[in-house]
C-alpha cells in the first residue's frame, strides 16, 4: 500500500504546485507558506478536536528537524514553482530522494525531512500528528517571515486557491508520510517522482509550458540518478 499512497501523494503535491502558481499572482511565496500551512493546521486540529485524539508526543527531536528542515526547504521550492516552469521546479526538488539513503542528511534539507518522516513512522507516530507539528512550524516560520514582507488581501477568487492550496498540500502530506511509514523505503522513494510526471503534464495543460529537448534530458537525468541511487545504495533487508 505504500507504493500507492506514494502515487496519491505524487498526483496531489501536482496539485499543490498548480495553486502554488495560481496564488503567485496575487502573492509573495512567504505568504503563500503561511497559508498553505495554516490551512493544514486548522485542518488537522479540527480533526483531532472531533476524534478528541491526542498530540502529546515522546519524540520531539525527530519532529523538530522534520518540521524545521521540511520549512525551509518547502519555502524555497515555493520560491521555485513562483519562476520557474512547473515541471522544471519539482524535477530540482525531487533531486532529495538522492540522498535519502546516502546520508547526506546535513546538507539535504528535503531528504532530512523524508529520513525523519520514516523515523516517526518507525517510532508509531500517527500520519496526522507528524503533519499537524510540521504545519504549526512552518506556519510560525513563514508567518514571522511575513513581518519582513508585503501582506497582500485576500479576495474571494484568492481565497479559493488559498484553500485548495492547503487542502492538495496537507492531503499530499498525509499520503506521503503514510507512503514511507507503511512502505519500503526504495519503492516509495522510486516512485515519489511521479510528481515530475504529474506537474510536467499539469504546467502543459493549463499553462502551455514547453521543455526544450535539453529541459526534458535534464529532468530524464534528474529521475533516472535518483531512482538508480535509491536502488544501489545499502539498504536493510525491511526495506
Amino acid at each position: 500500500m505504500g507504493a500507492l499512497w506514494m502515487l496519491v501523494a505524487g498526483f496531489l503535491f501536482g496539485c499543490m504546485g498548480v495553486f502554488v502558481k495560481l496564488g503567485a499572482q496575487y502573492f509573495s511565496p512567504n505568504e503563500l507558506v503561511f497559508y498553505r500551512s495554516f490551512v493544514g493546521l486548522l485542518m488537522i486540529y479540527a480533526v483531532v478536536r472531533h476524534r478528541g485524539l491526542s498530540l502529546a508526543t515522546r519524540h520531539w527531536q525527530p519532529h523538530l528537524w522534520r518540521s524545521v528542515s521540511g520549512t525551509i526547504a518547502m519555502m524555497l521550492f515555493f520560491y521555485c514553482i513562483t519562476v520557474l516552469p512547473l515541471a522544471t521546479a519539482v524535477t530540482l526538488n525531487y533531486t532529495s530522494p538522492l540522498f535519502l539513503l546516502l546520508g547526506l542528511v546535513s546538507g539535504m534539507l528535503a531528504g532530512v525531512a523524508m529520513l525523519n518522516v520514516r523515523q516517526l513512522g518507525l517510532h508509531g507516530e500517527p500520519d496526522w500528528r507528524v503533519v499537524f507539528y510540521f504545519s504549526l512550524v512552518s506556519s510560525l516560520a513563514s508567518g514571522a517571515a511575513m513581518l519582513f514582507d508585503t501582506v497582500h488581501p485576500v479576495s474571494a477568487s484568492s481565497l479559493l486557491i488559498l484553500i485548495g492550496l492547503g487542502g492538495s498540500a496537507t492531503l499530499a502530506q498525509l499520503a506521503m508520510t503514510r507512503a514511507y511509514r507503511t512502505g519500503k523505503t526504495l519503492v516509495v522513494g522510486s516512485l515519489s517522482f511521479s510528481t515530475v510526471l504529474f506537474s510536467g503534464l499539469f504546467g502543459a495543460i493549463f499553462w502551455g509550458e514547453a521543455l526544450t529537448l535539453a529541459g526534458w534530458a535534464g529532468m530524464a537525468l534528474i529521475v533516472a540518478s535518483g531512482v538508480l541511487s535509491l536502488r544501489l545504495a545499502p539498504h536493510h533487508p525491511e526495506e
